[in-house]
């Protein structure tokens, strides 16, 4: 409970933290050489007179241990009086370093560790990257609250692929994941479970899926604040087997669409003939629609989405789902008759809305051909099941 406490204060006094100030190795003052005031600012901090900073660190802690010592201090007066060689800048060159660099610039200190937080507490959702110098292991986290007030923390090593389930202060489940395999569709195998037998399905489940959504998030950070790494440097590429083609067209989404909530899109856009289409996947749910917009003469918004896997569509009219139902994506062409599991409106339009549903999806997957070969994406539309589309 107290690790959850910490990792939830640290989020809060890291928005009210300053952004860092830049300085080379051994040159706290920032003025460019390494001098006796250098040395003289470590040993103050050293001493406690001083609190040090993750900027500190960076700057001062020369041997490495994670804190700025008498040690560090006297490096740096050994450098000011030419009895040894001026420090060279410390440029990160591999992702690994180049994330603990990040996590040093822009986390705060929490029991011995540095942590970036990013949360969300509309989605009861606390994310942070988590790097500690004592064991020299970076996380990403997850905590949540339950509605009891029980912390529910999922951590994963994002270079040893090992993951933990903690409720409260307890670890209940851990194990290894694939990196290069992990999937939402995948059973999550485990090394140890402490809890009770009749939860263990549940806390797979739970744990799954918290997994799916840091990795998700984690993407996106590292793109967002240009940390210079991506999440296939840490060998998850990303999170399913791109060997086949569902993993190839959601390797495609990844490179190239852009993110919007749990939805990372990519779009294609023709306004000079009203259409706009776009290949999307939800990552919370873990499914992949194909789309078109349109607007009509009253400005209204029109959307027509298909399942490009289950073969389920649904007619949005404005903010309203007013169609929906299934195709057959072995049998589906531009002349089949829709069928419909449920409308919501006047029976009347009925017939023109099952017309605009079938010459909507007929455009869709007519684009989505196309979109596939042009852009070389490396899948054909037959390989999500439409063999008799034309």
């Amino acid at each position: 409970m107290k690790k959850a406490v910490s990792i939830v204060l640290s989020f809060v006094i890291l928005l009210s933290a300053a952004m860092p100030v830049f300085a080379a190795k051994g040159d706290p003052d920032g003025d460019g050489v390494t001098t006796v005031a250098d040395a003289l600012i470590a040993l103050r901090i050293a001493a406690k007179l001083i609190s040090e900073t993750a900027d500190d660190i960076l700057i001062m802690d020369i041997d490495g241990d994670g804190h700025i010592t008498v040690s560090d201090a006297l490096s740096i007066l050994r450098v000011a009086a030419k009895l040894a060689e001026p420090f060279e800048p410390d440029v990160p060159k591999t992702p690994r370093e180049k994330l603990i660099s990040y996590v040093y610039q822009q986390g705060t200190e929490n029991n011995n560790s540095f942590i970036v937080p990013d949360y969300y507490p509309d989605y009861n959702e606390y994310y942070s990257i988590i790097y500690s110098p004592q064991t020299d292991d970076i996380n990403i986290s997850l905590l949540m609250i339950t509605s009891d007030n029980v912390y529910v923390i999922v951590n994963l090593n994002i270079e040893k692929a090992f993951y933990s389930l903690s409720l409260g202060s307890n670890i209940e489940l851990y194990g290894y994941i694939n990196p290069s395999s992990f999937s939402r569709n995948n059973s999550l195998p485990y090394s140890g479970f402490t809890g009770d037998s009749s939860d263990l399905a549940s806390h797979l489940n739970i744990t799954r899926l918290a997994l799916i959504e840091m990795l998700y998030w984690f993407s996106l950070y590292v793109e967002a604040n240009n940390v210079g790494v991506t999440i296939r440097d840490f060998g998850f590429n990303p999170y399913y087997n791109v060997k086949n083609p569902r993993g190839i067209l959601l390797d495609y989404i990844y490179q190239y669409g852009t993110a919007d909530d749990y939805f990372m899109f990519v779009r294609d856009n023709y306004p000079n003939n009203n259409q706009w289409f776009s290949i999307s996947h939800n990552a919370k749910a873990d499914y992949m629609n194909i789309a078109i917009m349109s607007i009509d003469s009253n400005g209204t918004y029109i959307n027509i989405m298909l399942n490009l896997e289950t073969g389920f569509y649904s007619l949005f009219y404005g903010n309203d789902t007013e169609l929906h139902g299934y195709i057959n994506p072995s049998t589906f062409t531009s002349s089949t008759q829709i069928q419909y599991t449920n409308f919501i409106g006047n029976s009347s339009i009925l017939p023109s809305y099952l017309d605009l549903t079938r010459s909507g999806l007929s455009l869709t997957l007519d684009w989505f051909k196309w979109y596939l070969d042009a852009y070389n994406v490396g899948v054909t539309i037959q390989d999500f099941g439409f063999t008799a589309f034309n």
